[in-house]
């Protein structure tokens, strides 16, 4: 009889060594047990980008599970399944708050082409001039600068605002207190 046993392990911290590696004894552990029927996959905060040449050692028979269980990836058909998106009506109104606080967002997102995109226009901080010059420097293909962010012609499923306490505390405070972020 074939195992039905299903393991969903977190990249970072259970399988990534301290070099962020996985080691040959937990790919020949994790291979083997697929091996013996187990359903394996990972579920992390990573985009597929990321996650992919690390797991690329793994004989993974399950789709994968990524941008903190947002996206979900079929690795054998190399598509996307699924993508739990954000309403357009509330990307508008997110981006008008960040603007308001002098912040510019970054929005993750699938272009026409179901490839993965962070779209900018600029660098306002310290915060988000280190992470896109980070991103930049390892040749991250997803990092795009544009003149105005084209969040009604792609799908977004995350919007992200880097910026000191200082810078971020009226923008929570204010999306917490608008009731359009609740409904």
């Amino acid at each position: 009889m074939e195992n039905s046993t299903l393991i969903i392990s977190d990249l970072d911290g259970p399988l990534l060594n301290k070099y962020g590696e996985l080691n040959p004894y937990t790919i020949s552990i994790i291979n083997r047990l697929i091996n013996k029927g187990f359903l394996f996959s990972v579920a992390t905060a990573r985009a597929l980008e990321s996650a992919r040449p690390l797991i690329q050692p793994l004989n993974i028979n399950l789709p994968i599970i990524l941008h903190n269980g947002v996206s979900i990836y079929d690795l054998d058909k190399e598509r996307y399944l699924k993508h739990l998106l954000i309403p357009n009506i509330l990307i508008s109104r997110f981006i008008e708050i960040f603007h308001k606080h002098q912040l510019n967002p970054f929005l993750y997102g699938v272009n026409l082409k179901n490839e993965n995109k962070v779209y900018y226009t600029r660098k306002s901080n310290h915060a988000q001039k280190y992470n896109v010059e980070d991103r930049l420097s390892r040749n991250d293909p997803r990092f795009q600068k544009v003149i105005s962010l084209p969040w009604s012609d792609i799908k977004i499923y995350e919007i992200n605002v880097l910026g000191s306490k200082s810078e971020i505390s009226p923008v929570a405070k204010e999306l917490m207190n608008n009731n359009e972020v609740e409904k």
